[in-house]
């Protein structure tokens, strides 16, 4: 890679997508992005795209952790460092399947609590196995899961990063199995000394069983008359317009999909 700075100093932080290997590396950079994409053609490297991760002062000491950066582990936000690939992956982008055996199990159920104070209680079990969290107003993780929820439902393997704040993301990887199921890997990531990735859930399910139930207690709870006297304790303190209502959350396509319309 090129343009690393002998010491701290203003710069960016760029994701590098290279052709022929996977993903994203990371590296910072004194240069702004035209000098940097050129002294990385005339190192001899076919860039494919250059993304900036981060503008701020940067330190290019390395300690050897996964995300090889020594203020970064492994994750920025929604960039996930993928350990397997050894490379950065996009908030669109699935990581590589992990070593690990699911259980399978017949569903999945999802449980929603009414908010107070911008936080909403999230419970998913499956089989055995339990994770729960608060979601938060801040990171309203709702359109997110309803587009999650869609490239499921069009075969996609594919992440949804749910940020909790607190360095606290709570992470939901989908990965093809044995037609028709699918491998639900959900994860917990603390940052910080004693952080981390916890493995919550790990099964084997259904995938449009996954997708119609998700979807189906999302939109209950969404549509329901108790969220929306409730609404106040989770859009705390923003208004949509004249909205103070639940913003309109169905999907077209999933709808078809719940009710057998192709």
């Amino acid at each position: 890679m090129a343009g690393i700075p002998a010491r701290s100093l203003r710069g960016w932080l760029y994701a590098v997508r290279l052709r022929g290997r996977p993903g994203w590396h990371w590296e910072p950079s004194a240069l702004g992005q035209d000098a940097y994409r050129a002294a990385l053609a005339g190192a001899g490297l076919e860039v494919e795209e250059v993304a900036v991760v981060q503008d701020f002062t940067i330190d290019p000491r390395r300690d050897g952790t996964a995300g090889t950066l020594d203020f970064i582990y492994d994750r920025w936000g929604e960039w996930l460092y993928d350990t397997e690939a050894k490379c950065w992956r996009a908030a669109d982008e699935p990581i590589t399947r992990p070593p690990g055996t699911p259980v399978p199990v017949d569903s999945v159920g999802i449980a929603f609590s009414l908010p107070e104070f911008g936080w909403l209680p999230i419970t998913l079990t499956a089989g055995n196995q339990e994770v729960s969290f608060e979601a938060s107003d801040v990171y309203d993780p709702f359109p997110d899961l309803i587009v999650w929820l869609e490239s499921l439902a069009a075969g996609a393997d594919a992440r949804l990063s749910i940020d909790t704040e607190g360095d606290v993301f709570v992470d939901f990887h989908v990965f093809s199995a044995d037609a028709p199921l699918v491998r639900l890997l959900v994860r917990i990531y603390e940052r910080g000394a004693d952080g981390g990735i916890t493995p919550k859930v790990d099964v084997l399910v259904d995938r449009m069983s996954l997708v119609r139930t998700l979807y189906s207690t999302c939109i209950t709870f969404w549509e329901s008359e108790e969220l929306c006297a409730a609404w106040d304790n989770w859009n705390t303190g923003k208004e949509v317009g004249d909205l103070w209502v639940p913003y309109p959350l169905r999907s077209e396509r999933l709808d078809r999909l719940i009710s057998g319309v192709t």
